[in-house]
């Protein structure tokens, strides 16, 4: 039986500007295991806080990672790739926009305290998704990763 363990470390980026305070926390690294045959979409979101002390606090989000020349996102292991999405939402709202690497898009700002306080202020919905399409038998069985850089300036 071929398994294959798929991590996704990320790396979460403070910035500051003469606008305003910007910030991102609460973003964990993201850690999907062990997959095996038969193979399905593998998805994992994580809650995490944006701030802006802004007004408006609408935020410009750009995010960096291993791509292909299509712009999809992947992990590697070795020369051997994987393709995944990199989604976010705003909390209690279940319509993700797709990130392609490098490109910037708007984020509704909320104006919230710097760590967005208590774990239900939490501002967005960070989603990673491995599409079942993804894996196929020529995929090296191994570790897969990749490293994003989230950058976060106010509009």
């Amino acid at each position: 039986m071929r398994t294959r363990s798929i991590i996704i470390a990320l790396l979460s980026l403070i910035t500051l500007s003469a606008y305003g305070l910007v910030q991102i926390s609460s973003l964990q690294d993201f850690n999907f295991g062990t997959a095996t045959l038969p193979f399905s979409a593998l998805q994992q979101t994580d809650s995490i806080c944006l701030y802006n002390s802004a007004n408006p606090p609408n935020l410009i989000v750009t995010i960096t990672g291993l791509h292909d020349a299509a712009g999809k996102f992947q992990l590697a292991n070795g020369s051997s790739r994987l393709v995944y999405q990199v989604k976010l939402s705003n909390t209690n709202d279940t319509n993700y926009v797709t990130f392609t690497p490098g490109a910037a898009n708007l984020r509704r700002g909320q104006r919230n305290t710097p760590l967005c306080g208590a774990p239900i202020n939490r501002y967005a919905n960070f989603r990673i998704t491995i599409p079942a399409a993804s894996f196929n038998d020529s995929l090296t069985a191994g570790t897969y990763t990749d490293t994003l850089s989230i950058l976060i300036v106010p509009q």
